[in-house]
């Protein structure tokens, strides 16, 4: 009940028609053609064919025996997503004839809805690569285009209004390339569904700071790349009236999506891990801001030492050779915290250039411990209460009962940025604890403040440290050092009841994990505990 409440009503009706009215797929028709001309799209991963019928996702590679493998259950629901993507039509190391073959394959091996193939989201994103494959030169078959017809046709009915959010637009942005692509009274139906998604999507999922609302860096990059996919087709000469007329919207939004992805980022170029979010699976930061630059004319905002997302609740500080980034966001969308973490107050630190504090990561979607784990709070660098999490995340994608941040403030001055916040994530427990932070950045140190109300229930307050940084214990375990991958030394000092070391598995990447270390500062009755860290320039 705690999870469903908070859902759209329109949500809950959809899920039920879905159960209800299945539809199929139509007989394939050939459309006529808009006649487009060539698009730059920006290129995609290298190719994830690796050979004959091997394939590499997710940094899994697997031999698949075709046409039974197209929806293999043995294999994650997520690869064999990617493999019905085809985003292999987009990388720049693949031959031209390999990628036909693959979409002659999937035509003739997929013919109608029964595998993962036919999912409204890998259905978008297929139907996007394959117009984008078109539109660079490539000349469709009659039984290709009869089938992206066919696709699209079926996507029009089955749009994810159950789930809104990234789906919603990533369907959105299908019909249109597709109503784009063809001419005709089809075309005209898909372009009269699309554009007003789009439109109202577009605005609400796009915060006032420019983060998309699902509050994770790497969605933020997807949903970047899509609106800088629909900046290119409503450039082409000969789309539709109504595309041409989002332009102004795109840009603004790509814009002001920039500034904020620009911000997120750290210094060794790729996103902070709050919420999902791994590298390898959006395109790099810095494409995707050299992509805006090109077609919107966008800059880098002016450095400044503290940004304040407050939109959506992130902060930044950078003094010296230290870039802090702190945690005051909610989950997410109150009817859609899918993608969210109970991550509250947790935050993240690079020390010249190198990661040093972070987020466990996210290295795997679906059902299981380890899903289980990267969504809970001990697996960010935050404050557990009690063993439980913050927000009570389950079952894969689902929240229940979510914290509520009641308090977040930034401050700079020529030697300190202060960061600072509070949430009641824990508020249904004895004595309704609130978890206060505050973090003070300096060019030369940083400190590290929790603050929990007296319980009685243990508290932990972790650090995780990034792999490549060696952590030293002195002191019985009140003191030490971190020692980078550069040679620079960290000192560091604890101040708590205990002081302990967990052992924990970081995921940069989908499907790969890393041992590490976590420093841990437990209290029962003390309500402070802090962390400082020390270094030379």
């Amino acid at each position: 009940m705690r999870t469903v409440a908070p859902l759209r009503s329109a949500q809950i009706t959809n899920r039920l028609m879905r159960r209800v009215f299945r539809p199929k797929p139509s007989q394939p028709m050939l459309l006529p053609l808009r006649g487009l001309g060539n698009l730059d799209f920006m290129p995609g991963h290298e190719s994830p064919l690796v050979s004959g019928t091997t394939f590499r996702f997710l940094n899994r590679e697997e031999t698949l025996s075709f046409p039974a493998d197209w929806d293999n259950e043995d294999l994650p629901l997520l690869w064999r997503y990617n493999l019905h993507y085809f985003d292999a039509l987009m990388a720049p190391d693949l031959a031209c004839q390999e990628k036909a073959s693959l979409v002659t394959r999937w035509i003739e091996e997929n013919p109608t809805d029964i595998n993962v193939g036919w999912d409204p989201y890998p259905l978008s994103l297929r139907i996007v690569n394959w117009v984008k494959w078109f539109l660079q030169g490539n000349e469709p078959t009659t039984e290709m285009l009869e089938s992206l017809y066919q696709q699209a046709d079926f996507l029009e009915h089955t749009v994810e209004f159950h789930l809104l959010g990234n789906h919603l637009l990533e369907n959105a942005k299908a019909l249109l390339f597709a109503a784009s692509y063809f001419e005709g009274p089809h075309a005209l139906r898909w372009l009269d569904l699309a554009v007003p998604v789009l439109q109202a999507e577009l605005e609400e999922q796009i915060l006032a700071d420019g983060a998309h609302f699902e509050l994770s860096p790497m969605y933020h990059s997807i949903m970047l790349e899509l609106v800088l996919d629909l900046i290119v087709l409503a450039r082409a000469e000969k789309t539709p009236v109504d595309v041409k007329a989002l332009l102004p919207l795109l840009t603004e939004k790509a814009r002001s999506m920039a500034d904020w992805l620009s911000g997120m980022v750290h210094p060794d170029g790729e996103i902070s891990f709050f919420n999902d979010a791994s590298i390898g699976i959006a395109k790099a930061p810095a494409l995707l801001l050299a992509e805006t630059a090109k077609l919107t004319g966008w800059s880098p905002p002016a450095a400044q030492s503290v940004q304040h997302f407050k939109a959506s609740g992130y902060m930044r500080a950078e003094k010296g050779p230290a870039v802090l980034f702190f945690d005051a966001a909610a989950i997410g969308p109150s009817y859609l915290p899918g993608h969210g973490h109970a991550d509250a107050l947790s935050l993240e630190l690079s020390l010249f250039g190198q990661r040093v504090i972070t987020n466990v990561g996210t290295s795997e979607y679906g059902l299981g411990e380890r899903r289980e784990y990267e969504r809970s709070t001990p697996a960010h660098s935050t404050v557990t209460i009690g063993g439980e999490n913050s927000s009570e995340t389950w079952a894969g994608f689902r929240v229940g009962r979510r914290a509520r941040i009641i308090r977040a403030n930034s401050a700079d001055t020529s030697v300190a940025a202060t960061l600072e916040g509070a949430h009641d994530g824990y508020r249904y427990m004895p004595g309704k604890p609130v978890h206060a932070r505050t973090a003070v950045l300096t060019a030369d140190s940083l400190t590290i403040r929790d603050t929990v109300t007296v319980t009685g229930a243990k508290a932990v307050s972790r650090f995780h440290f990034h792999p490549d940084v060696a952590l030293v214990c002195h002191d019985g375990g009140t003191s030490g050092t971190l020692t980078l991958p550069c040679g620079k030394v960290i000192d560091w000092t604890a101040a708590a009841e205990s002081v302990s070391l967990e052992p924990f598995l970081y995921a940069e990447h989908f499907g790969v994990l890393r041992p590490t270390q976590t420093l841990c500062l437990n209290s029962h009755s003390q309500e402070t505990s802090e962390l400082r860290l020390h270094w030379r320039q």
